[in-house]
């Protein structure tokens, strides 16, 4: 028997709340441009297969990743599933993953660009994981691997599975696949050297040649704020430019969302600050609107499109109820910052 609890070892806390919520405005604004009574019932399958896949995939790389850091892990003395599970259960799990997780594309179709692209998440899991390749440990190669399989790939999974099936009509779209491949690999660039700032002590006690190590954790968090992050925001204020071709009112949510960054983060006070404290204030911000406020706003213009999909918002909410807890807490830390 293993003895494993499901939600360790899914490591649904991390890709339920972090890698899931970026994809769905795709969902919601394709679904938005592309709606008709014939399609919705291809339309939710097509997303219900998707996500069966999605979840098995993520919870293989995860459980992957613990299976190859065990003796890091242990010498670190951080947390690891695989610690509890002997070598022929950890084979059986991965096989049996990696199994359910291709199962989908029998009926979403395997010869398609979205299931070469799939087949590209797992193999770049397998070079970024298990020796002789391991690029975890080959400095910039890592991190660049890793923003790509975390966060490039699924997005291009995504969109070429719904474009493909359902044409959504977006002006400018091949400008707009552009530039969305620009910044979710910036976001994953971000994200991994923020991580990896965080292990850097641990890495240095394995002798792990992380990026952050190679590269020294100064110059890594001041490659974060010169260069990646306003690069990426910027970024992101073009796809919402491109995206009011076809959605007039889409770049109002980039604003409301900076306005409420401005409030909650008290930029009145940014300059009378330590350079230390602004170092770090900016590194994660960005991850709450892509995992909040983008799907909440998407999800708000599906609504205006047809009202009878206020029943996903309901839907939404009750999967993800840290939303609510999060636009509440924001809101009261500015009512806290003006009063």
């Amino acid at each position: 028997m293993i003895e494993i609890k499901s939600y360790s070892f899914f490591r649904s806390s991390i890709w339920w709340y972090h890698i899931l919520p970026p994809l769905l405005p795709i969902v919601y604004l394709i679904l938005a441009c592309s709606f008709s009574n014939e399609m919705i019932y291809e339309f939710i399958t097509t997303i219900f297969l998707f996500l069966l896949s999605f979840i098995f995939t993520a919870s293989f790389g995860y459980f992957l990743n613990d299976c190859m850091d065990v003796e890091e892990d242990r010498k670190a003395g951080k947390k690891n599933i695989a610690l509890n599970v002997n070598v022929p259960k950890r084979i059986f799990l991965l096989i049996g993953l990696l199994a359910l997780g291709i199962l989908p594309w029998f009926f979403l179709g395997m010869n398609s660009i979205s299931f070469y692209l799939w087949i590209g998440i797992i193999v770049s899991l397998i070079l970024y994981t298990i020796k002789p390749f391991r690029f975890k440990e080959r400095g910039i190669l890592g991190v660049f691997l890793d923003a790509a399989y975390g966060h490039v790939l699924p997005v291009l999974v995504l969109l070429f599975l719904l474009h493909s099936k359902f044409q959504p009509d977006f002006k400018y779209s091949l400008l707009l696949l552009v530039v969305i491949i620009i910044i979710t690999f910036l976001k994953g660039l971000r994200n991994i050297i923020n991580h990896q700032l965080n292990d850097r002590k641990s890495d240095k006690i394995n002798e792990v040649n992380t990026f952050v190590l190679s590269f020294s954790p100064l110059a890594s968090l001041n490659l974060l704020n010169r260069y990646i992050i306003p690069i990426e925001g910027t970024g992101l204020l073009f796809f919402h430019l491109v995206l009011a071709f076809t959605i007039p009112v889409f770049p109002l949510f980039f604003l409301f969302f900076m306005t409420l960054i401005y409030f909650s983060f008290s930029a009145w006070k940014w300059f009378k600050m330590p350079r230390r404290q602004l170092r770090f204030k900016f590194l994660y911000f960005l991850n709450d609107y892509y995992e909040y406020y983008l799907p909440l706003f998407c999800l708000l213009y599906l609504i205006y499109v047809n009202p009878i999909f206020f029943i996903i918002l309901i839907l939404h909410l009750i999967l993800f109820p840290n939303l609510i807890k999060k636009i509440r807490d924001d809101f009261l830390i500015i009512r806290k910052n003006i009063s």
